[in-house]
């Protein structure tokens, strides 16, 4: 573990920027400082804006939890909902230190954070875990499209226990999110689906959730 591990999370349940609080966040932030802190990590919850930039810069994990905004064809404009205030992908990539002392991980727990709008650039980075990624942290996760908020909890959840049995490996990231993404689909979490992949949800449910597939990685 780096001699000076700290993680900065963000929940914005209350933010006056949004229509409705956010369920589940407040018990995803208060879960992985648990996590964290018993693997020795300094924990910054940041609430405000200026708080917010000013950790990040010394800070080599950085989880949010809570809205966020795509902004179709410019990642960089795509912003997050704080307590107090909003935060674009740009604002973090000012901050970030580089290239000398990479941060080591970018979680994005909320709706469209990997999510490409248009069709011809689908192979391109062109979103906010993309962008964080190409800017300096060495690895990102993020989400395809929307995910339910108390599943964002579980996954979380689940990663970071993984991941703190593991430590700040390459490959720690990577491993951790396949076998939280293969447990929840056998569990039927975010839907049931067989070792290769065959829907066991009702056929007549045109829903068919795929929650646990959403989430991706960006990194060795």
């Amino acid at each position: 573990m780096p001699t000076t591990a700290r993680a900065l999370l963000v929940e914005n349940e209350r933010s006056p920027y949004l229509p409705s609080s956010q369920l589940f966040t407040s018990h995803e932030i208060s879960e992985l400082s648990a996590i964290c802190r018993s693997r020795g990590l300094e924990v910054f919850q940041a609430k405000y804006e200026e708080g917010f930039l000013q950790a990040l810069a010394s800070y080599i994990l950085f989880h949010f939890s809570g809205s966020f905004t795509n902004i179709d064809g410019d990642p960089l404009r795509s912003r997050f909902s704080l307590t107090k205030g909003l935060i674009t992908v740009k604002d973090i990539l000012e901050v970030i230190p580089r290239p000398r002392s990479p941060p080591y991980l970018a979680y994005l727990s909320s709706c469209d954070t990997s999510r490409t709008f248009k069709i011809e650039f689908a192979n391109e980075c062109l979103h906010a875990a993309g962008a964080l990624y190409m800017g300096g942290f060495r690895h990102t996760i993020g989400t395809l499209g929307a995910v339910e908020d108390e599943f964002c909890d579980e996954i979380s959840g689940r990663f970071y226990r993984a991941w703190a049995d593991r430590g700040f490996s390459d490959d720690a990231v990577a491993l951790c999110l396949n076998d939280v993404a293969r447990q929840c689909r056998n569990l039927g979490i975010g839907g049931k689906f067989t070792d290769d992949g065959i829907n066991l949800g009702d056929d007549n449910d045109d829903k068919k959730e795929m929650d646990w597939a959403s989430f991706i990685h960006f990194g060795p």
